[in-house]
């Protein structure tokens, strides 16, 4: 049995699919194969991925869906674990091993994730996505505190993840239906029934562009998709934390408020926000909370507003350096 097997899910993006194979094949662990599954692209995919021989296993099908073509992958898959890698992403060296060592040491964990470099459609890094405050460190995540972190919201990076294929005999593969959340679905639903180790490395460059899936997240998108993923987990009756049903539609509530502001809906934002208070007032005091209130504040105060506030507070940063 091959040790890893990196799964690559690509539509239309043949301008980034060679960087995300290149940076497969650079990994430092000597065991890994590379399976891309192109969903139907009507660019030139076919023809940079014959560019590499038989260093990846190609499979064409008619587009289906970005959770159909993991599936398709993960069907495909020789190794032990997998590890999922978006087409327009770039892995770091040491990620596969780093990750794949974890695993060995963890028989109880049925995933393993990194943190997130962000960077633009021209590669330029301009942030991160790292694990909550409560998973700083190389740690092993029970399952119960897995789940209800991620009830919170997604802060784990697909691109950044590695999984046992066996859990997939006890875990239901990606969902369709839970696009563009597929990924937080998936996650949730491990964690449910397996523990979750972190490592504090930087295992991948999330790429955010103008084509990307998250450039056309729209409220509804989100909220059809999030509510396909609650009402199907906690529709179970005898789900073993059926108890954080109410937690986990304040936490979904607050969810869509922050995608409002995004989107500059006001009156979305504050509706939203208001439900998740009314629906579990604890939350109140979550950090998340706190950022979510931020976010809505830049759709209510002016940006011009805005903008004198971050030069006043840079100007009482500059005198106080000074002083």
């Amino acid at each position: 049995m091959t040790k890893v097997t990196v799964a690559i899910a690509s539509y239309n993006m043949a301008n980034y699919l060679p960087a995300a194979i290149d940076s497969a094949l650079a990994q430092d662990h000597d065991d890994v194969e590379i399976v891309v599954v192109d969903d139907g692209s009507t660019d030139d995919t076919r023809e940079v991925v014959s560019r590499y021989g038989r260093k990846v296993r190609y499979e064409y099908q008619e587009n289906a869906g970005v959770a159909n073509a993991c599936n398709r992958a993960l069907e495909l898959a020789k190794g032990e674990y997998v590890h999922f890698l978006d087409a327009d992403d770039i892995l770091t060296p040491i990620t596969v091993d780093r990750l794949a060592g974890l695993l060995d040491e963890s028989p109880s964990a049925g995933l393993a994730y990194g943190d997130a470099l962000v960077m633009d459609g021209g590669s330029k890094v301009y942030g991160t996505r790292v694990a909550p405050g409560a998973f700083t460190g190389r740690r092993l995540i029970p399952s119960a505190e897995a789940f209800k972190e991620l009830l919170r919201g997604c802060h784990i990076t697909k691109s950044a993840v590695m999984t046992r294929k066996s859990v997939f005999g006890k875990v239901t593969p990606f969902r369709q239906k839970a696009a563009p959340g597929e990924d937080w679905d998936m996650w949730l639903r491990v964690a449910a029934e397996y523990d979750v180790v972190h490592l504090p490395i930087s295992a991948c460059y999330y790429r955010v562009h103008d084509a990307s899936a998250t450039s056309t997240y729209t409220v509804e998108r989100v909220m059809r998709s999030h509510l396909y993923t609650l009402d199907t987990i906690f529709g179970n009756p005898t789900f073993r934390y059926a108890h954080l049903r109410d937690y986990a539609y304040a936490c979904l509530d607050r969810t869509i408020a922050r995608v409002a502001a995004r989107a500059r809906e006001r009156r979305r934002f504050v509706g939203e926000l208001r439900n998740a208070l009314v629906r579990q007032p604890s939350i109140a005091l979550e950090g998340a909370t706190v950022a979510t209130v931020l976010e809505g504040l830049k759709t209510i105060v002016p940006a011009p507003v805005i903008r004198a506030g971050k030069r006043l507070r840079g100007g009482i940063a500059t005198r106080m350096v000074s002083l």
